[in-house]
């Protein structure tokens, strides 16, 4: 709740390594209040892969290499950071401004209502994205783009996370940012 994106990662995750999950898309304290008591429970996890390609079990993300060959075909490129960090008015984290060429912005805050994640907030626009071949999100370096995974992903949409996302992008010096708006033909999303 309160517009994170912490419960829509540990989602993709899940999905990422071919487990079958469910989101719980509420308050916490909906939770405590119909499932009486709260139990911790140790979980071993693996502590050394050799790969971590060897261990994904959905293809639901993309490398950089990937993308740089992907973005020629008919896909959709959504950066969800803010319009000011995708037009490069502000970057207060990366070393370059703007976004990767192509892509349209849908702020992350225009898929939350009350603070959850509405997962109707698209509803206007899916015919459109079921027009590609896939949607393809990033944000700045891969954490906040599960948001928009998770809604797409409910309606549907063949949709994957470029996991590098826009730090990954600029380190190398051969891909281009843009600073100029790109938009999807009849389908209109404001921040303001």
């Amino acid at each position: 709740d309160d517009n994170s994106f912490f419960h829509t990662r540990l989602y993709y995750l899940f999905l990422l390594y071919g487990y079958d999950v469910y989101l719980f898309n509420d308050d916490l304290n909906v939770i405590r209040e119909h499932s009486g008591e709260f139990h911790e429970a140790d979980v071993e996890l693996p502590i050394q892969f050799d790969s971590a390609e060897s261990v994904f079990k959905r293809d639901i993300h993309y490398s950089m290499e990937a993308l740089e060959q992907k973005i020629k075909q008919n896909v959709l490129l959504i950066d969800v950071r803010s319009e000011d960090r995708y037009l490069g008015i502000t970057e207060p984290i990366d070393y370059k401004k703007g976004h990767i060429p192509g892509a349209v912005n849908i702020p992350n805050s225009l898929i939350y209502k009350d603070g959850l994640l509405d997962l109707g907030a698209m509803d206007h626009a899916l015919a459109k994205f079921k027009a590609y071949d896939e949607v393809i999100v990033y944000c700045g370096s891969g954490m906040s783009a599960t948001p928009m995974f998770t809604l797409l992903y409910h309606n549907g949409i063949n949709v994957k996370v470029y996991t590098g996302s826009f730090s990954e992008w600029i380190t190398d010096d051969s891909n281009t940012v843009e600073t100029s708006p790109n938009t999807l033909e009849g389908v209109h999303f404001n921040e303001r």
